[in-house]
């Protein structure tokens, strides 16, 4: 009878739990989906401001003499800085989202790929961005975000950038393409551009790297002299999941794009992509 007695109560006990961890889940799942339209809608608000300003880059050197180019390089606009309330000139198509945020300190676009999205830097908290959106809330898809001790403007030796692989492709998603050699020959060139130049880099070096197996700091180097910027490069290349033919010499300006690989159970896996400045 006893034991009668509790199977009686253990199926309404059981159905009760599996319900609440049900109810649990969707809501979860729920907020998620909020999240993600949310973030989207956002990002696609700050890229259609930057839209409206067509932009026509410069010829690549490979490409044809400079002459060719028929609009103004930087067509820039004067603007009242949202903090210091001193006026500053931005590029036209920048303005707009900078007096957003003047955190941000660039743009970068790999066209035809969801990757297209302004670039933030915080020096004082480097790490300030990494689950916050463009709007400073939080937000597991954070913003693309500059090493804090990078100079974009003059610029560094290397500058890296930082960014979330988020499952529907956002952020830095787009850039586990390059694992493919057939999207390297389709898309060889990243744009990313700062407040005050337009800027095209082609693509070096892909690879993944185990962060506590490889000693290979690759994101801390920022400026060296002519042998460690050749070390650097030649470890990128080594590294390399393929040949791009790209190489590059002490002097030339690298960015290097730094984001995670969801095909490992651990998070100490980065997937890499280094480029040089070319125009």
């Amino acid at each position: 009878m006893k034991k009668l007695r509790a199977n009686r109560y253990l199926l309404p006990v059981l159905m009760i739990i599996f319900a609440g961890t049900f109810l649990v889940s969707a809501g979860i799942l729920a907020k998620r989906a909020i999240e993600d339209r949310t973030q989207n809608r956002q990002n696609d608000h700050l890229a259609g401001l930057v839209q409206q300003v067509p932009v026509k880059r410069p010829p690549i050197a490979s490409d044809g003499p400079s002459d060719t180019y028929d609009e103004p390089l930087s067509a820039f606009v004067e603007i009242t800085h949202p903090v210091t309330g001193k006026t500053i000139q931005v590029l036209r198509e920048y303005a707009p989202v900078f007096q957003l945020n003047p955190d941000m300190v660039g743009w970068i676009n790999l066209p035809d790929t969801k990757l297209n999205y302004p670039v933030v830097q915080t020096p004082d908290e480097p790490d300030f961005y990494l689950k916050r959106d463009f709007y400073k809330s939080s937000s597991r898809y954070g913003t693309i975000y500059a090493h804090a001790w990078a100079d974009l403007n003059t610029p560094s030796d290397n500058v890296t950038l930082y960014g979330h692989n988020m499952n529907d492709g956002s952020m830095f998603a787009a850039l586990h393409g390059y694992e493919s050699k057939e999207f390297y020959d389709a898309n060889p060139y990243i744009y990313f551009d700062t407040l005050y130049e337009h800027r095209t880099y082609q693509v070096l070096s892909v690879f993944e790297i185990d962060i506590t197996k490889v000693d290979f700091p690759y994101h801390n180097f920022i400026d060296g002299n002519t042998i460690s910027f050749k070390d650097y490069v030649n470890t990128c290349r080594e590294l390399s999941m393929y040949d791009t033919g790209v190489n590059a010499t002490y002097g030339d300006k690298l960015l290097t794009l730094s984001t995670c690989d969801n095909n490992y159970s651990t998070d100490d896996i980065r997937f890499v992509v280094v480029a040089k400045l070319v125009s």
